[in-house]
């Protein structure tokens, strides 16, 4: 009689407002009648995409108990087909303040799509409301939808349980893990993540993270510490800085750390009771920084500790990336540095067609060529890789994909060396 009480009750409101309470503090049981309801009661729906939502439904929520108000026409399809799509919308900014972005992701699309059959229409996302432009998709006949780049975007884009799969190029704040949605991104909080577990499997065991006290800082070292803790089942270090000016203080504060007990201005994150604080002298030491604060910063490490000890291990990512090739910067020598084995003569026959083509463009340009040229490559492998298959490697990073369709990504670990990025003497992954 619960059942039936819940089913009426949710039967009258409108699948706009039934999609609009879907939402991370709910359970998954309420999120899962919130969103069937949204799909029954919509009036409007053609049936083979209502079909296909109640399909994607059933696989998404496979012990629910609304499955008894599942119509006959729902029967689970059988084991995920690779996608083939015939037609491909890309939802990109490509007006605007993003439009550079936007045209770099673009064109790694196009030219990983030579020679292929599908058909790859854009969508200029700056300014539309997205119903809207998801009615102009499927009018326009596409199948797949690729997009779109901003988080609010993927946000609204999955309160409207489009009909097709959807592979974004961001991660949304509120992420159903359902069957046909994929989630891609070039965010510093994954790297942070990636440089956690190189740096433990490099043999350290009590970093310090040294981050600008600012938002990005903060996200960024809170990322990298969830992922120390879950492979060390203690804290890092997190220690930030402010200014150039009080650098040298910053440093000999986080330093002196390492020796004592919590010291001003040192944030430890404070985690449940039963994470031991970190203790014992520090070991290594990863930086949240852009170039010019890694090329500022690193010079008072060696200061403040000792100039004759040799220098601890550092670890930066992208953010810290210089050409190599170009005039050396001695204070770099010796830094590990993540980032994509595109950078690095990762497909030097394409890097050379692109260098001809946009002779002038820089390595965040390039990134994102890379994020465009690797998400449409892995549309035909996503049902594989979510299934378990081996990791691609691709022009971004060994990439694969968790259970929930997100794409994880290793980067390449390089070391500076003159004004040369040089692969560094790699201790064995254990395991591989």
């Amino acid at each position: 009689a619960s059942l039936e009480r819940i089913y009426q009750l949710l039967s009258q409101p409108s699948p706009l407002a039934l999609r609009q309470a879907q939402n991370d503090g709910n359970s998954d049981t309420v999120n899962g009648w919130l969103r069937l309801m949204a799909i029954l009661n919509n009036q409007h729906a053609v049936p083979g995409q209502r079909n296909w939502q109640l399909q994607s439904w059933r696989k998404a929520y496979p012990d629910h108990p609304g499955h008894r108000y599942l119509p006959d026409s729902a029967e689970p399809a059988t084991l995920l087909e690779a996608y083939q799509p015939a037609h491909i919308a890309v939802l990109l900014p490509l007006s605007g303040q993003l439009a550079e972005q936007g045209d770099a992701i673009r064109n790694g699309m196009l030219s990983a799509h030579q020679g292929q059959a599908s058909r790859l229409s854009f969508f200029d996302t700056t300014g539309r409301d997205m119903s809207r432009l998801y009615q102009d998709i499927q009018q326009a006949g596409a199948d797949f939808i690729l997009g779109p780049l901003l988080k609010e975007n993927v946000d609204t884009l999955n309160s409207l349980d489009p009909a097709m799969p959807v592979f974004a190029l961001n991660r949304p704040a509120h992420q159903p893990v359902l069957p046909h949605r994929y989630y891609f991104s070039l965010s510093p909080e994954a790297e942070a993540a990636e440089a956690a577990l190189h740096m433990w499997e490099q043999g350290h065991r009590q970093p310090l993270v040294f981050a600008p006290g600012n938002d990005l800082g903060r996200r960024v070292a809170t990322e990298f510490n969830n992922q120390w803790q879950q492979l060390s089942g203690q804290q890092a270090r997190l220690a930030y800085f402010s200014n150039q000016q009080s650098i040298e203080s910053d440093v000999r504060r986080a330093l002196n750390n390492g020796n004592s007990g919590v010291a001003a201005g040192v944030g430890v994150i404070r985690g449940s009771s039963e994470v031991a604080p970190p203790s014992g002298p520090i070991d290594s030491v990863f930086m949240v920084s852009n170039t010019t604060e890694t090329r500022f910063i690193l010079p008072y490490f060696d200061f403040v500790r000792d100039s004759r000890a040799a220098r601890l291990p550092t670890y930066v990512t992208s953010r810290s990336y210089v050409p190599g090739g170009e005039a050396p910067m001695s204070e770099l020598n010796g830094l590990q540095l993540a980032d994509m084995p595109w950078l690095f003569d990762g497909a030097p026959q394409l890097m050379e067609e692109v260098e001809t083509l946009w002779p002038t463009v820089g390595s965040s340009w390039l990134r994102l060529f890379a994020f465009g040229y690797d998400a449409l490559t892995l549309i035909p492998q996503l049902t594989q890789l979510r299934e378990g298959a081996p990791a691609v490697a691709a022009l971004s990073g060994l990439l694969s994909l968790s259970e929930d369709g997100v794409v994880q990504r290793r980067l390449q670990w390089m070391e500076y060396r003159d004004g040369e990025w040089q692969s560094g003497n790699e201790q064995p992954v254990p395991g591989e």
